[in-house]
C-alpha cells in the first residue's frame, strides 16, 4: 500500500521523509515549511523539538483558544453566582425594611380578587315583594337564567343571593344580586355580551359587573365622586387616542379604562367588529357608543372603527349620522351631545382613511359642516391631512377642503404635538372660546403608535365664558 503525503497527497519514501508528532502522518520535507537545518533537527534521534503538521497546528491554537475560553466561561460563572447571592441578601434586606401590615394587606387583597373573579353582580334586577322566601329565590333563579340565557352564557346551577337586607319601606330600592359561575370566563363573556339586554324591554335598565373587593368599590367611589364634582362645575376630561387596533388589545384597553379618571374616551382606529363585545372593553361604568367599520360595505377586512366611551354620570346623546355613512362609507364618525351648564356641546370622534379620495373627503366634510351650523363642538379624530401643518399646503387640496370645513363652523386647531414625522395627523378642533396648554400623555391607554400621539385635555364651562385647557395625564 502506498504511503502519500498529509498535505499534498504525493507518494513519499517513508524513511527519507517526516512525520507528524500527533496525526503521525508522512509528510514531505518540501511540504513541512521548514528550513533544512529544522528539518535536520527534526530527523534527529536525540531530539527534543515537537513537529505539528499545519492541519494539527491549527488544532491545537483553536483547542488552545478554547480552553482560554472555557476558564473565562468559568470565571463569569463564579462572578454571577457571587451577583445572585448578593441579589438574594440585598432582596431579603429590602423585604425586611416593608411594614409587615402592608405586605399582608397586599397579599389579602390579592387572594380576595382570585377568590370573587368568578363572581358576577347583577343591578336592577326587580325584587318580589310578596310571596315567601322561596317564591323569592325561585324568582331570582328564573330570572337569572334568562339574563344569562340572552347573554349566550349556559349554566347547569345558579344559586342567586340579594345583597343587603331587605327594606320593606323602600321597595323602589333593588338589591343586586350576586351569582358565581364556573369560571372566570364565563363571567367575562357575560360582560362582553351585556349590551344586549339594552335592547330587551324589561331588562334594559339591568347592568352587571363583576365582583369588586372593597379596595376596589373604594377606589370606584372616590373616581365617582371626582367625576361628579366636575360634572357639576362642568368640566369634562376627555382622552383621545388613534389606538391602530383593539382586538389584541382588550385586557390592556378595560384595566387602562378601570384607572383613569376621564369623562370621555375618544378612539379611532379601532379595527373591531360584532365579535368583540363592549364588556371586553369597558366595564359598566361607562357607556360605550360605536361605529365599527363596515367591512362589506367598503370591501376591506381590517382597519376603521371609532368609539366614544362616556362616564355614566355624563349621559351623552348619540345623534343620528347614517346620511353620512351612506353617502361616504369609508369615513367613520359619531356625534353625541351633552348638556353641560345649560349648554349642548357635540363631541364628535371621527377617522378618515388614507386613501379616500379627494372629492369623497369633501363631500363628507361638507356635508357634516351643514349639520353642525351655529352649534358648540369639539372635534377629535385622524383628519389623515399630512400637509395641515406643512409650510407648502396652500396649494394641497385636502388642506384647502379642511380650511373651509373649519370656516363654516368658525373652528380652531388645538392640537400642537408632533408625530415622529413632524406631522399633524390627530386633529382637535373647537368653536368654543379657547385657553390652551397641550402636552402629550404620558400614560397612553393601550402602546401609542409613532404616527399618532395620544392626547389628554380638560373642558372647562361657565356660564359666562368657555375655557379649554389640554394637558397631559403624567
Amino acid at each position: 500500500m502506498s504511503v502519500t503525503c498529509s498535505i499534498c497527497n504525493g507518494a513519499v519514501n517513508v524513511e527519507n521523509e517526516m512525520s507528524c508528532d500527533l496525526c503521525r502522518g508522512i509528510i514531505h520535507t518540501t511540504c513541512s515549511n521548514l528550513s533544512r537545518l529544522e528539518v535536520q533537527c527534526i530527523r534527529s534521534k536525540n531530539r527534543k523539538l515537537i513537529y505539528y503538521c499545519p492541519t494539527c497546528n491549527d488544532f491545537k491554537l483553536q483547542l488552545a483558544k478554547m480552553n482560554e475560553l472555557s476558564s473565562l466561561v468559568s470565571s463569569l460563572q463564579e462572578e454571577v453566582k457571587a451577583l445572585k447571592s448578593e441579589r438574594v441578601i440585598s432582596s431579603a434586606a429590602t423585604v425586611d425594611n416593608i411594614d409587615s401590615p402592608i405586605v399582608d394587606n397586599v397579599l389579602q387583597e390579592m387572594a380576595e380578587r382570585e377568590k370573587r373573579k368568578s363572581n358576577l353582580v347583577i343591578f336592577n334586577l326587580p325584587e318580589m315583594e310578596n310571596g315567601s322566601r322561596s317564591d323569592q329565590i325561585s324568582e331570582d333563579v328564573s330570572s337569572v337564567r334568562d339574563i344569562l340565557a340572552n347573554l349566550g352564557v349556559v349554566v347547569d346551577q345558579v344559586h342567586p343571593l340579594r345583597l343587603g337586607k331587605f327594606d320593606p319601606t323602600h321597595l323602589h330600592r333593588k338589591r343586586p344580586i350576586k351569582i358565581t359561575l364556573s369560571s372566570s370566563g364565563l363571567v367575562s363573556s357575560a360582560l362582553r355580551e351585556s349590551s344586549k339586554l339594552k335592547s330587551i324591554d324589561k331588562y334594559k335598565s339591568i347592568f352587571l359587573t363583576n365582583d369588586k373587593t372593597p379596595l376596589q368599590s373604594s377606589l370606584y367611589k372616590a373616581v365617582k365622586q371626582q367625576l361628579n364634582q366636575r360634572i357639576a362645575a362642568a368640566q369634562i376630561h376627555l382622552l383621545y387616542q388613534n389606538v391602530r387596533g383593539l382586538r389584541t388589545k382588550t385586557k390592556e384597553m378595560y384595566l387602562s379604562a378601570l384607572s383613569s379618571s376621564a369623562d370621555l374616551i375618544l378612539l379611532t382606529e379601532t379595527w373591531l367588529s360584532d365579535d368583540v363585545g363592549d364588556g371586553e372593553l369597558f366595564d359598566s361604568t361607562h357607556g360605550i357608543l360605536r361605529k365599527d367599520r363596515d367591512f362589506a360595505e367598503v370591501g376591506k377586512s381590517t382597519g376603521g372603527g371609532v368609539l366614544l366611551a362616556a362616564s355614566n354620570n355624563l349621559r351623552p346623546f348619540n345623534c343620528d349620522v347614517s346620511h353620512l355613512s351612506r353617502l361616504v362609507p369609508l369615513v367613520d364618525v359619531i356625534i353625541s351631545k351633552c348638556n353641560l351648564l345649560s349648554q349642548t356641546v357635540h363631541f364628535i370622534v371621527l377617522y378618515v382613511p388614507p386613501q379616500i379620495d379627494n372629492d369623497n373627503y369633501e363631500v363628507f366634510f361638507e356635508s357634516l359642516a351643514l349639520g353642525l351650523i351655529d352649534k358648540k363642538v369639539v372635534i377629535c379624530g385622524d383628519f389623515n391631512c399630512p400637509k395641515f401643518n406643512a409650510l407648502d399646503n396652500t396649494n394641497d387640496r385636502r388642506y384647502n377642503i379642511l380650511c373651509n370645513f373649519m370656516n363654516m363652523l368658525q373652528l380652531s386647531q388645538l392640537n400642537t404635538v408632533l408625530n415622529s414625522q413632524n406631522k399633524l395627523l390627530d386633529l382637535v378642533l373647537t368653536n368654543l372660546n379657547c385657553n390652551v396648554t397641550i402636552e402629550r400623555d404620558q400614560h397612553p391607554l393601550v402602546p401609542e403608535d409613532n404616527y399618532h400621539p395620544a392626547l389628554s385635555f380638560m373642558i372647562s364651562l361657565t356660564s359666562q365664558s368657555t375655557v379649554i385647557s389640554l394637558a397631559g395625564r403624567g
